[in-house]
């Protein structure tokens, strides 16, 4: 049975930004310490927001780690107004209440939404998927860089329905850079390769 000394709500990274009345697809990823290495292999429950409705999150199974570790969500559903959608938590042992910013949408090229999100597994083996939101949006470039800065892999352009295969780079932490066409919004995320 999993079991965790305590889970860090506070501090949870949420991957993109919700906007009202907008279908949302995104993550949510909770720090956990103490794990005690067990299995929870089945996705759920399925946990419904309260304040900001129209959310629903749900674990992800995975193995925790013996010590200090993440749990991902995901999250889903049309967010009915602006604000804070709260989720309470509930897993091994511990409880907390993760909350999510729901921002007003915006029809201006400044707050146009485009965001990505890297789907688990995280560590990443050789192809690095992604979802981009809203999907509608389009990429004109994909850059990853190394931990020294230098660039590792670059495409113009890019299919982002199939994945990028990163077999060919070492072990270590990447940063991926995605720039959108219509606005050149540029968007940066972590991952590590393993």
């Amino acid at each position: 049975m999993p079991s965790v000394v305590s889970l860090n709500c506070i501090n949870a990274s949420v991957n993109p930004i919700p906007y009202i009345n907008t279908n949302y697809s995104g993550t949510a990823t909770i720090s956990y310490t103490n794990g005690n290495g067990a299995a929870y292999p089945f996705a759920g429950p399925q946990v419904n927001s309260t304040g900001v409705t129209g959310l629903t999150a749900v674990l992800q199974p995975g193995v925790l780690n013996n010590g200090s570790g993440n749990l991902t969500f995901t999250i889903t559903g049309t967010p009915t107004s602006t604000g804070t959608a709260s989720f309470s938590i509930d897993f091994g042992g511990q409880v907390c209440t993760l909350s999510i910013n729901v921002d007003a949408a915006s029809t201006s090229n400044n707050d146009y939404p485009f965001d990505f999100i890297i789907l688990p597994p995280n560590p990443q083996k050789d192809n690095l998927m992604l979802t981009i939101v809203p999907s509608s949006s389009k990429v004109k470039s994909v850059l990853i860089y190394d931990a020294s800065g230098r660039i590792v892999y670059s495409s113009s352009n890019p299919n982002l329905s199939n994945s990028i295969n990163i077999s060919n780079l070492s072990n270590g932490v990447y940063m991926i850079k995605l720039i959108e066409v219509t606005t050149n919004k540029i968007r940066t995320k972590k991952f590590v390769k393993e």
